[in-house]
């Protein structure tokens, strides 16, 4: 550390990216090598049968800020002196989570920087290790939506108490086309997304949120806490198809509850997958798209698939085989009486490219 003293049980990371040399623009090459050893009690370490050329060292400590990208380069001149690296003791910021009724709120998440801790069972934290300046500290936790604050770090203890809106309970059943009770059933209540999920930016999924219940005997189910949002709400359960509630579920600080999902019986899709060897079978990936998503499809050595409880809608059934190098695909339009379907997928004989390699006007082999 800064007085000198060895820092006992460090974790030091070393870490190469191979390139290729005299590179104008580093661009990496091959696999990339890691390895993370212990300083002992004198804050020694040491990495055995450590690469050549030019590494990257990263040091992490309780206490202490965070070391990252310092370069050495291997080997190291006889006449060099012993390799030090030094660590500055950082700031701490401790707090209490609660709720705005005044609860605790364990396992929350709080980051500063590049380091974090959890809150205990009374809600309370200490991150340390924080470098002092302007810091973005950022809350977290499943069950509430995310908090961020610009604070001013200063060296030393800084106390920083977060209030996370209370959540409510959401409550509702899942019932059959009879308006029988289905037991069991799974009920998953999660943030509605405006954009694909392939284009959310990293912000965006952490806002997500995730609820999750089964039904008692009755079909109700009870999700708390929930926080403010707008959700969109699903059920599924053995047997039965999934199915959307139509109107997204909106929490705006007060109990939801009346809500109803009914589940429809489900259609059975199977069929064989043709035109493919025992070899390419073994390696074919089968999907099923639908507007509740998309859902993986076994498929036997004889290139027989089944899949059940499909529900009213459109779906979209494909089977691709080395990465989507060759693909086929089927329209699959499920009706309200429909029971039973069948489609066969049917690969087409793959196209032959053949050429030659020259170099210098003479053929070149291998």
């Amino acid at each position: 550390d800064e007085a000198g003293k060895g820092v006992s049980g460090a974790v030091v990371a070393l870490n190469r990216r191979p390139g290729l040399p005299d590179d104008p623009d580093p661009r990496p090459t091959g696999e990339p090598l890691r390895r993370t050893v212990l300083s002992n009690a004198e804050g020694r370490f040491e990495i055995p049968v450590a690469p050549q050329g030019k590494l990257t060292l990263a040091v992490k400590a309780q206490g202490l800020i965070p070391l990252q990208g310092f370069e050495v380069t291997l080997p190291r001149p006889d006449s060099a002196p012993e390799l030090t690296l030094v660590l500055r003791r950082g700031a701490r910021l401790e707090g209490q989570v609660t709720t705005t009724t005044g609860e605790p709120v364990p396992a929350v998440r709080i980051v500063a920087g590049s380091v974090s801790a959890l809150s205990d069972a009374e809600g309370l934290y200490a991150v340390e290790g924080i470098e002092p300046g302007q810091q973005e500290v950022e809350v977290y936790h499943p069950d509430y939506k995310r908090l961020s604050r610009s604070l001013r770090i200063e060296e030393g203890t800084n106390r920083f108490d977060v209030e996370l809106e209370a959540g409510v309970e959401v409550a509702g059943r899942v019932v059959g086309e009879d308006g029988s009770p289905v037991a069991g059933a799974h009920v998953e209540l999660a943030t509605t997304m405006s954009r694909s999920e392939l284009t959310l930016t990293r912000s965006e999924v952490r806002q997500r949120r995730k609820y999750d219940a089964l039904t008692g005997e009755d079909g109700g189910f009870l999700l708390h806490p929930v926080a403010a949002g707008q959700y969109r709400l699903q059920a599924s359960a053995p047997g039965l198809a999934a199915a959307e509630l139509d109107q997204p579920v909106v929490v705006a600080g007060q109990r939801v509850e009346g809500l109803e999902i009914v589940l429809h019986q489900g259609a059975t899709l199977s069929g064989k997958v043709l035109g493919l060897s025992a070899d390419e079978l073994a390696a074919v990936v089968v999907t099923v798209h639908g507007e509740t998503g998309e859902r993986p499809v076994s498929v036997d050595a004889e290139g027989q698939y089944e899949v059940r409880d499909l529900a009213v809608g459109d779906w979209r059934l494909r089977a691709s085989l080395w990465q989507g190098e060759r693909q086929a695909e089927a329209r699959v339009p499920v009706g309200s009486s429909d029971r039973r379907l069948v489609r066969d997928l049917e690969f087409g004989q793959p196209v032959t490219l053949s050429g030659r390699v020259l170099f210098d006007g003479e053929a070149l082999a291998g």
